[in-house]
């Protein structure tokens, strides 16, 4: 089994049990249309710059929006995601969040899983002095298809030896799938089934616990059970219980 040195999340959906740009379009008024967006561009029907641009213009977010949003994050954890961030930070794992969503809002959820700042990638926005929103930075590769695949390579550039793993619940996600060398699907929030038929491993329940048996070595394992014994418990009955799908090597 590889030791992933890295291990790479996407946000929504994945750390958290929401999209947050669904949650901001609610505010406004225009979740119905926002989140159809969503859905064809993490389905990959749609490329993600098609839709970007056209979603933004239509929530027009303030900073207090995206600060409610961090907030909202918070409070809609992954199941099993603060326990599993906290033991492989003990593991001395690398953790990155890799994300489309913005930075004022996914900083306060990175802050609080205790992910480094320097590991966070998402969008940067643009506000005037009262906090209205301006725009966005359009030539962010997080804004476009392909984006996450090239911040893989770059991160890979300083560390060329080094196995990634990633977690993530849509398209962007598994386009990363070169150069990482596991591929997580995590279908918990929402079922996606050709993010299933592009994963290494595919979780369809809604905790995050059973990616502890994949990532980790027997070594890191049985450290890792010495503190946190119901943690793996519960990864093992969900898998045991199929809600774990392995793709045949």
């Amino acid at each position: 089994m590889h030791i992933y040195d890295k291990i790479i999340f996407d946000c929504d959906s994945t750390l958290v049990a929401i999209e947050g740009l669904d949650e901001l379009a609610q505010l406004k008024g225009k979740k119905a249309e926002v989140a159809e967006l969503t859905r064809l561009s993490m389905d990959g029907k749609v490329k993600l710059e098609d839709v970007f641009s056209l979603k933004m213009a239509m929530i027009r977010p303030s900073k207090s929006d995206f600060e409610y949003l961090g907030n909202l994050y918070i409070k809609n954890l992954t199941e099993d995601i603060e326990e599993t961030i906290k033991l492989l930070l003990e593991l001395k794992k690398d953790i990155l969040q890799m994300t489309g969503n913005f930075l004022p809002a996914v900083q306060i959820l990175s802050r609080h899983l205790g992910i480094r700042q320097k590991n966070v990638y998402a969008n940067k926005v643009y506000f005037n002095r009262k906090g209205d929103y301006t725009g966005f930075d359009s030539k962010n590769l997080l804004s476009v298809s392909g984006g996450k695949r090239v911040l893989v390579d770059k991160i890979l550039q300083f560390d060329p030896k080094k196995n990634i793993a990633f977690v993530g619940d849509g398209s962007t996600d598994t386009e990363t799938k070169p150069p990482v060398k596991l591929f997580i699907g995590f279908g918990g929030v929402i079922h996606r089934e050709n993010i299933k038929l592009h994963s290494d491993i595919y979780i369809s329940c809604k905790s995050i616990a059973p990616i502890v048996r994949f990532i980790l070595n027997e070594d890191e394992q049985k450290i890792g059970e010495c503190k946190h014994v119901q943690l793996f418990k519960k990864a093992d009955r969900l898998i045991k219980n199929g809600y774990v799908y392995i793709k045949k090597q």
